[in-house]
């Protein structure tokens, strides 16, 4: 046998075994026990949601507020464990005073607060027709705030407008209760609490139009009656007029496929064609005119 160094003999006698002595891999059970781990930590994950999500939901219905939420996510970010935390905690305190007790900055917090809360309901679960009501309740209440206190606001502050523009789970809500993780992105919820078009269309619409489902007129009626509130409530002369001829009629068209879904075909017409004839000069009156006359064609006969 050939001389070898006494490291290198060492380093070869010891992975020798290692080779002669490796037994083959049993797909079958590697495949299980890996399933198993998943499992588990899927399990352990939903809990963990479950556990944060009652946690969220305990607070608000003891009464703790959307701004309380917020005040203390703002320490908790910001302050906390810094040596001067209680002096700058008071100083912030002061500097924000006006916007923290505007009327405007606890409706937009309380709305944003209500939403990660719907949110993270939505999350954790599969059945999107369950969330159509909690939604209308949810867009009741943005309606309310929105004619009563926003459309009144001559200029929202930065904190108010992040609040409800921008998606729950980047908020500060969201962060300071380490609740990021558990909001599942979808392509069936509208992750932002101020995006109305987004609600309306991925919580409401989508899920009612893929099952046919008429409760989309009642979602209809509900849009285009606030809509109109709101329209009235502007302090823009023009902004009711601009609802009635521009916004109103295209909300018409809309609601005029979806009754097409709904197997409601001579209404649909009914309505493109009073849409055709009462607003000439609408941008989309060649859009509407085509459509119409697709669905004048007659229907091929089924042999």
């Amino acid at each position: 046998m050939k001389w070898l160094p006494p490291l290198v003999a060492a380093f070869t006698l010891a992975c020798h075994p290692l080779h002669s002595q490796a037994q083959p891999l049993d797909p079958e059970k590697i495949r299980g026990e890996i399933e198993a781990l998943l499992e588990l930590r899927a399990q352990a994950r939903l809990a963990a949601q479950t556990q944060a999500v009652e946690g969220l939901l305990k607070q608000v219905q003891s009464g703790k507020t959307g701004l309380s939420f917020y005040e203390d996510a703002i320490k908790e970010l910001n302050f906390s464990g810094r040596p001067l935390a209680a002096r700058e905690r008071v100083e912030w305190a002061k500097k924000n005073a006006d916007m923290l007790q505007s009327s405007e900055f606890k409706a937009a917090a309380q709305l944003h607060l209500n939403y990660l809360a719907l949110t993270l309901q939505r999350s954790g679960s599969d059945r999107a027709l369950d969330w159509v009501m909690p939604t209308l309740d949810y867009l009741r209440a943005y309606h309310d705030a929105d004619i009563r206190q926003f459309s009144r606001q001559d200029k929202a502050p930065d904190e108010q407008r992040k609040l409800l523009n921008q998606a729950v789970k980047e908020g500060v809500i969201a962060k300071a209760n380490r609740l990021t993780g558990f909001v599942k992105d979808s392509a069936d919820w509208e992750p932002t609490p101020g995006n109305l078009e987004g609600i309306y269309e991925k919580n409401l619409f989508m899920p009612l139009r893929a099952a046919k489902d008429p409760r989309l007129m009642d979602v209809w009626k509900f849009r285009i009656e606030a809509g109109e509130k709101l329209a009235n409530a502007q302090r823009s002369p023009n902004a009711k007029q601009d609802f009635l001829q521009m916004k109103f009629p295209a909300w018409r068209f809309a609601r005029a496929e979806d009754l097409v879904i709904l197997g409601r075909k001579e209404e649909a017409m009914n309505e493109i064609y009073l849409l055709v004839k009462n607003y000439p000069q609408h941008p989309a009156l060649e859009k509407w005119a085509r459509r119409l006359l697709q669905l004048l064609k007659p229907t091929p006969e089924t042999p």
